[in-house]
């Protein structure tokens, strides 16, 4: 028994008009005797074919293929030609189980894209197939096996089979391309997307697919075509949020070519609503604030005079059910006693939005009590006079302190402004003695303090 592999060529077409040709048919390139021969008995034969042949020409996995042999059978006596009715042919193929019978009359092939005749078949030619599509793994090896029963009225000689294989005119396409340039992988800004994508050849169907979806399905994008959203603008719209959509071009041999993108859709900026301080405030660096609203988070930035740049950790933020509130501390040391202007830059990953420049002024010095509070104490029966020696130019307020006698804490102003740098203010008290904490703050919240005691005796 001989082995020989043989080219075997498959295809998948469209609808096309009935074809009255008889196509293509491979080299013969197996051919072999018919091993021990007897008239009007039925011998086997098994030859091999494996795929990489026609790996240049067809897909690693074709589904729905039709294979069909074509055997010719010839004597080796030219005085004893093979007729009609000489022969009959019919085999198996292996690892598919894929069963065919042969045929030396005219017949239809039923491929995808239409009906393609077969006529004028000469004597001593068979075609063979299952006229059945299957779905083939070329990479492995297929071993065919061809039964031969002859006519007991044949010449006793020898006999020779050969092996092709029949594909229709314009079987073996050429590998094509589906090329997307949009959309790609990114956070878009708008709900309204661009679609622009091509094929390297005019196939029968482009359309996609948004596994987001509640039901997923297959939408159209053009029939007939080699692009889409590439000589005019096609945009599609898509919800907030996150997609994994699919895109499908199917040729007319119902090969497909798919691309799967990642992409999310971003179409609200972000919102500030509040920032700190005020217009013409004082800030030590200690007082920024500010409020915004945004999902998809990227950075907040502090800016100050266009020059100095803070990221802010937004990890530190309070993050609400709808505003994010970011309480910022900065050092300002170096711009102390200027007029300053700030803004927040809140981004996504899309845009970015700024508040409002505000002018603000800096003091980061803080207050400074000059003088020793409780020496200057001046007490006369249950009142007692503070005199309180300050040093700031942006003063606020001077307060104290204290637990009194039923444990409960009291925060009592003592002076609002000053007279010369001097605070000068009589307390009521009652009998007993007192720890007061005396704080002078300035506009800005910077303080000093002292602790003073004394003891109202009367």
């Amino acid at each position: 028994m001989k082995t020989k592999t043989f080219l075997i060529m498959l295809g998948i077409l469209l609808v096309l008009p009935l074809i009255q040709a008889q196509g293509n048919i491979t080299n013969l390139v197996f051919n072999q005797e018919i091993p021990d021969f007897i008239a009007g008995e039925t011998v086997s034969t098994i030859f091999t074919f494996n795929y990489p042949d026609i790996s240049g020409i067809y897909p690693n996995q074709i589904e729905n293929a039709l294979l069909v042999f074509v055997i010719n059978i010839s004597s080796n006596n030219s005085n004893y030609p093979v007729w009609k009715n000489d022969f009959e042919l019919n085999g198996s193929m292996q690892p598919y189980n894929y069963k065919f019978i042969c045929s030396e009359d005219d017949f239809i092939l039923d491929y995808p894209f239409g009906p393609v005749e077969i006529e004028n078949i000469p004597d001593g030619t068979f075609y063979c197939t299952n006229k059945e599509f299957l779905e083939m793994d070329l990479d492995s090896i297929n071993e065919v096996t061809l039964n031969i029963k002859s006519n007991p009225a044949l010449w006793p000689g020898e006999y020779n089979f050969s092996v092709g294989f029949f594909y229709p005119e314009n079987m073996a396409e050429k590998p094509w391309n589906l090329t997307i340039y949009s959309p790609i992988e990114k956070i878009y800004g708008s709900r309204r997307i661009k679609f622009n994508l091509t094929t390297s050849k005019e196939v029968k169907l482009i359309e996609y697919k948004n596994w987001g979806d509640r039901q997923p399905r297959w939408r159209r994008l053009c029939r007939n075509c080699n692009e889409y959203g590439f000589s005019k603008k096609k945009l599609k719209s898509f919800k907030e949020g996150e997609h994994n959509i699919t895109i499908r071009a199917t040729d007319s041999f119902d090969q497909t070519k798919e691309e799967n993108i990642l992409f999310s859709i971003d179409s609200k900026k972000p919102r500030i609503s509040k920032t700190l301080p005020r217009k013409n405030k004082f800030t030590n660096g200690s007082n920024f604030y500010i409020k915004f609203k945004e999902d998809n988070l990227n950075e907040v930035l502090l800016i100050i005079n266009e020059t100095e740049f803070y990221q802010i950790n937004t990890s530190e933020c309070i993050k609400g059910k709808r505003y994010t509130e970011c309480y910022v501390k900065l050092n300002l040391t170096e711009f102390n006693g200027q007029e300053i202007k700030y803004w927040f830059n809140v981004s996504d990953f899309v845009r970015s939005v700024s508040s409002k420049k505000t002018k603000i002024k800096v003091d980061t010095t803080p207050p400074i009590i000059n003088n020793n509070i409780t020496k200057d104490l001046e007490i006369n029966k249950r009142r007692v006079t503070f005199k309180i020696n300050v040093t700031e130019e942006n003063f606020d307020e001077i307060r104290y302190t204290y637990i009194d006698n039923k444990g409960r804490l009291k925060n009592r102003r003592l002076c609002s402004r000053l007279k010369e740098g001097i605070c000068e203010k009589k307390r009521t008290f009652r009998k007993g003695e007192y720890n007061l904490t005396i704080k002078v703050l300035d506009k800005v919240g910077n303080s000093d303090e002292k602790f003073v005691e004394f003891k109202v005796d009367y």
